[in-house]
């Protein structure tokens, strides 16, 4: 078995693999990787890894994609695991751990401070085995608002284009959100997003959230992600008095969620005074080459998944 980085000409044969396993439409598929792994902000950046056969066919795809995240100014150079597969016929060979291995090789090439994921309980096993740390999760916090919003589902056009302020320092690890990343992101982007922002003077504070469809009816309010650029207390409070107004007045919606890896941080708790609990749900979130991380020294929403 062969593992090296991924080439143009492989393109159709990695798409086959993802249509075979998922049914996917090929087309769409295809223009979806392409939206993401090809985009300026991108295609330098991204290593995509691919196992090949003695007879020259695809066996396997793992893909790393630059997610830069900042704390105290300093923009770190980190990456985060993304969609990976390996072929009906070759699994239990041990395809994907060769593949997840050759990044060890090329992060010099890279320069790769560190690797994020939040991998699904069926790979997670494997990337504890590959040496990857598991130094915290990400936990689900929930409300139930109005079961009947969907009734009121009319007033509440689509809106697919999001347009987030930024950039904000921090002094632990967050998200970048430059104008360069938010745009890649909105390339590839296709859900419904809504947006809450409140501005006084230079202290800007904004929530951004996507609305999510439960049994083709009951429309999910997930808050993604808070930006707050100020520390003044008395704004934030100020802030969060008109969010919880405007939360009120989301009347097709009838669930409220949010996940964090810090219940105790300020933003969170502000959060969860809405009314919102702690469920029996949570995200794994797993690093490499980052050594002694403290839940404390991070804040993580729902957004920082690359499915958001």
């Amino acid at each position: 078995m062969i593992i090296k980085e991924y080439q143009d000409n492989y393109l159709d044969d990695v798409i086959s693999l993802f249509v075979e396993e998922y049914r996917v439409n090929f087309e769409e598929y295809k223009n979806s990787f392409l939206n993401f792994f090809e985009h300026p902000f991108q295609k330098n950046k991204c290593i995509r890894i691919i196992a090949i056969d003695e007879q020259g066919e695809i066996m396997g795809f793992q893909s790393f994609f630059y997610w830069p995240y900042t704390r105290n100014n300093k923009l770190y150079k980190t990456y985060q695991s993304g969609s990976s597969i390996v072929s009906r016929k070759a699994r239990g060979k041990g395809v994907f751990q060769k593949m997840l291995n050759h990044v060890d090789t090329v992060r010099d090439k890279y320069s790769i401070d560190f690797f994020v994921g939040f991998p699904v309980e069926a790979s997670y096993k494997s990337f504890m085995s590959n040496g990857w740390n598991n130094p915290f999760d990400l936990h689900w916090y929930m409300k139930v608002k109005n079961p009947f919003g969907f009734l009121f589902s009319w007033l509440y056009p689509a809106n697919n284009l999001v347009s987030q302020a930024g950039p904000f320092s921090s002094e632990v690890f967050r998200m970048e959100n430059s104008r360069e990343f938010l745009d890649w992101r909105q390339n590839f982007q296709k859900d419904k997003y809504r947006i809450f922002t409140f501005q006084k003077g230079t202290s800007v504070f904004q929530v951004n959230h996507k609305v999510n469809k439960r049994k083709r009816i009951f429309n999910e309010l997930i808050i993604g992600e808070i930006l707050v650029q100020s520390s003044d207390e008395s704004f934030i409070t100020e802030a969060f008095k008109k969010y919880y107004r405007w939360l009120f007045f989301q009347l097709d919606i009838s669930i409220i969620s949010f996940c964090t890896n810090n219940e105790n941080e300020l933003l969170a708790k502000k959060v969860m005074d809405y009314g919102l609990k702690k469920i029996d749900r949570k995200i794994y979130f797993i690093t490499k080459y980052a050594s002694d991380m403290r839940t404390e020294d991070w804040t993580l929403y729902r957004s920082d998944i690359d499915t958001w």
